[in-house]
């Protein structure tokens, strides 16, 4: 580490200050020496019982928790807030910025006090919640020069204004990917994930000090000294990358719902411990994407020909990059996890040394421009990605909904207010809807999927019926069909089904299933406007068995399930049914039954499934639901058939039928259809099934079983009338 201390403004008089950056570069060995030479690339690993901050040195920066702090400037008496402490000043933002030349701070508030505040120029007092007064000056010093500007949610927001809260809030994502930098601070507990990040920082500066290595053409034979040692490097890099990935669930950072998406919209990244010196370490995303996608590329082109080794076969490289992608977004960069087309995918595995861009979820690429890697620019103009890829702002509003989404689930996430589980990615997307602080999850939930459905028209699926009052609207379960699904029954390689289930209706099997069975036995209560219901016409539940019956739900299972299995790309999916009701307790088990139900399908495809016999499906439905009250419906707010049933005083969707097959996984039903109420001259009495069933791509491998997709398309018919369900 070269400077502990970051640097003043020019022609200011003091140049020490409390605050700075690391360097980033690896331990000096030579990198720039003949290609015959043995050079050190090892990074510079951090000691982190050498940069703990001694407990003596606290008194510099408070004497109390509370101790009261003196501002320059205030909300009041100007358009912001100046603050200076050991000669080292930051200009605070109020409100929402009007330039993109500022910092976004990122941390994690935990107990908070009213720290007291006064300003010395007006005398205006008042207070704002912060953990204490130490954190409030480590937060003030994480910028790169005295005198820079930054965005503080606990300052920068009027705490005493609903208003301005709401208002703010509303577009915290814009703040945070407008901001030149965000600035995290690790909390004291995540000390462990600090040093990894340092590392991995380190790692990833010391691969692209020897970018140039990586566009050489892979050769055979033993590497040299150098290249041996640069291997070790790399393996190291995405080890860490890995136990990154493996432990996030540990890091208190990364457990908040508000910090998640500060990290992910952030155009580059610096970090510091609030445990540690009073040092900022930057950048740390440019040079870690930098250095990922470098090798990445490299390691997937090159394949068995690769000198340069990463650790890992190359059939896993396309997963590996996958943990990148989720630890470090970037909108400009990736396609949003799970939806690049996977025959794009195919082709790119089957050609690597030609194309690498859908494999590893690049946008269009023409190649790194290795004459730019000197500096870490955004790797969207590393890599020449996006050239002339134009987007609809609906388009683009999916991609970040659908990375918000994705990157959200990647760890379980803690709020203060259960209404902020929602909000915290909801305003990443800049979503306009009612925010309350004081909403429970599901209506805060029930807000936001209105706003999607209604003003930006986009189809989001309901697996499960777990309220009451909005039966067919709101599935309490979003989170968990809102993120990508690793299929249950993949063999050798695993893998994930492509594309969030919440917009593609396809799930994995043993993940739908336990949730099913999980069904609450007290509902929330909700106040929905209602679906409409449309009868199907000789649709039928043909058996309802108890869960606690092991092997006679299996026996009825199989008639539910089609496809292939060939125990080495898919295993029989009928095995991990039979493992989750093993494992899951008697007393869960009683609560449920299932029932198989046949759709009648007239099918213009002799080889289609179901043929004029129909569709055999399945759903999980509650022990004490009489089944000869239930009915077959197609729901109207998404297309999708249900079962539904008298409730106390009204009609009330049940649950949701669905197709499962080994290859697919399990499939919602959707019936294109005429509304009832329309006035059209078309047929309303008959809807179109059209489901597409497409085997997951598996890197690297090629076998029977990844066969095309299958169709299977027909028609029902609808009874005459319609019933409105909550």
């Amino acid at each position: 580490m070269r400077k502990l201390f970051g640097k003043k403004k020019k022609g200011s008089e003091d140049s020490s200050s409390p605050s700075g950056s690391a360097s980033l570069q690896p331990s000096q060995g030579g990198l720039n020496g003949a290609p015959g030479e043995v050079l050190s690339v090892k990074p510079a690993y951090l000691n982190l019982t050498e940069f703990t901050f001694p407990a003596r040195a606290l008194s510099m920066f408070s004497n109390s928790r509370d101790e009261e702090i003196i501002l320059d400037r205030c909300r009041r008496c100007s358009d912001g807030f100046t603050h200076t402490f050991m000669n080292w000043t930051t200009n605070i933002i109020a409100g929402i910025p009007k330039t993109d030349d500022y910092r976004a701070i990122s941390y994690v508030w935990g107990q908070t006090i009213q720290l007291p505040m006064r300003c010395s120029h007006c005398g205006h007092s008042f207070h704002i919640p912060m953990h204490s007064a130490y954190r409030f000056r480590r937060l003030m010093m994480m910028t790169a020069n005295s005198g820079d500007s930054v965005w503080l949610d606990a300052l920068s927001i009027d705490q005493t204004s609903p208003e301005d809260k709401a208002r703010i809030i509303a577009v915290m994502g814009d703040i945070y990917s407008r901001a030149k930098t965000v600035a995290v601070l690790f909390p004291e507990a995540d000390g462990e994930g600090f040093k990894i990040m340092y590392d991995l920082t380190q790692a990833a500066t010391a691969i692209n000090a020897n970018k140039l290595e990586f566009s050489q053409p892979g050769q055979d034979g033993h590497p040299s000294p150098r290249l041996a040692e640069l291997s070790k490097v790399c393996t190291e890099f995405y080890e860490m990358l890995g136990q990154f990935d493996q432990n996030l669930h540990k890091y208190l950072y990364w457990r908040r719902a508000w910090t998640f998406q500060e990290w992910a919209l952030a155009r580059n990244i610096s970090i510091t411990w609030e445990g540690g010196m009073p040092l900022n370490l930057e950048p740390v995303k440019t040079v870690i994407l930098q250095a990922a996608t470098t090798t990445s590329i490299y390691a997937f082109s090159q394949r068995e020909y690769a000198i340069i080794k990463m650790g890992f076969s190359g059939a896993s490289i396309p997963s590996r990059f996958e943990i990148v992608r989720r630890l470090f977004p970037d909108e400009l960069a990736f396609h949003p996890l799970g939806t690049v087309d996977e025959k794009e995918i195919s082709i790119d595995v089957m050609m690597p040394s030609m194309r690498f861009g859908s494999a590893l979820g690049l946008r269009a690429s023409r190649g790194p421009d290795m004459s730019r890697l000197a500096n870490p620019l955004p790797i969207d103009q590393m890599f020449s990605l996006r050239p002339n890829l134009q987007e609809s702002e609906e388009d683009q509003f999916q991609n970040r909904l659908s990375m918000a989404l994705s990157t959200f689930g990647i760890s379980k996430r803690e709020a203060r207010f259960e209404a902020d589980l929602i909000s915290c990615w909801a305003s990443m997307c800049n979503i306009k809807y009612a925010y309350d602080v004081h909403d429970s999850y599901v209506v805060a939930l029930q807000k936001v999927l209105h706003s999607l459905r209604t003003e930006h028209k986009l189809k989001v699926y309901n697996f499960l019926v777990n309220t009451s009052g909005a039966s067919g609207e709101v599935d309490a379960h979003f989170q968990d069909y809102a993120c990508l699904h690793e299929q249950c029954n993949a063999a050798i390689v695993k893998g994930k089904f492509s594309g969030i289930p919440i917009f593609t209706g396809r799930a994995d099997t043993g993940i739908h299933l336990r949730l099913a069975i999980a069904r609450p036995t007290i509902l929330p209560q909700l106040r929905g406007s209602g679906v409409e219901l449309r009868k199907i016409k000789d649709a039928s539940i043909l058996f309802v068995v108890p869960l606690k019956n092991h092997d006679e739900v299996l026996f009825h299972m199989a008639r539910a399930v089609s496809g292939t299995v060939d125990g080495m790309v898919f295993t029989d999916v009928l095995q991990n049914i039979s493992d989750i009701l093993k494992h899951t307790p008697p007393e869960q088990l009683e609560r449920s039954s299932l029932a198989i139900v046949r759709i009648p399908l007239n099918s213009p495809d002799a080889n289609a499934m179901g043929k004029v016999m129909g569709m055999v499906t399945w759903a999980i439905i509650p022990s004490d639901l009489a089944a000869s009250s239930c009915f077959v419906a197609r729901e109207g707010l998404n297309g999708t058939l249900v079962l539904a049933a008298p409730g106390k005083d009204r009609l009330e969707v049940v649950a949701y039928i669905t197709l499962t097959d080994h290859q697919s996984g399990t499939l919602l039903i959707s019936v294109d259809a005429h509304e009832s109420s329309c006035g059209c001259g078309a047929d309303h009495g008959k809807g179109s099934v059209e489901l597409t069933l497409k085997s997951p791509i598996r890197g690297g491998v090629v076998n029977s079983a990844l066969v095309d997709d299958r169709l299977i398309r027909g028609s029902i018919r609808f009874e005459d009338g319609s019933y409105i369900a909550y």
